[in-house]
């Protein structure tokens, strides 16, 4: 995906994120973020803290379960819903303080 830099410009492709990518936040919230390659300005992509980490597991453990039963198909669509509002939720918390 070929990016453009607020700042300064410059074109560049946006590769796979490292894990490198991200910085520890108060009350163990982890900002995850690129940079640009030219000027060094960071994009913030998301926010994860413990909760959305166990939530993100739990859909991966549900995602490699074939095939789903109804019920495990109604919590994983439950579980996807529940963390974008969650997602939403902390980069609000975090980025209005």
């Amino acid at each position: 995906m070929i990016t453009k830099c607020d700042s300064c410009n410059h074109e560049f492709e946006l590769t796979q994120l490292t894990t490198e990518s991200f910085e520890l936040l108060p009350n163990n919230v982890e900002r995850h973020y690129f940079e640009c390659p030219n000027c060094n300005k960071q994009y913030t992509t998301h926010y994860l803290n413990d909760d959305l980490k166990e939530m993100q597991e739990e859909i991966r453990r549900l995602q490699n379960k074939h095939p789903l039963k109804i019920k495990q198909k109604n919590k994983l669509a439950k579980l996807k819903r529940k963390i974008i509002f969650l997602h939403n939720q902390l980069k609000m918390e975090v980025e209005h303080k």
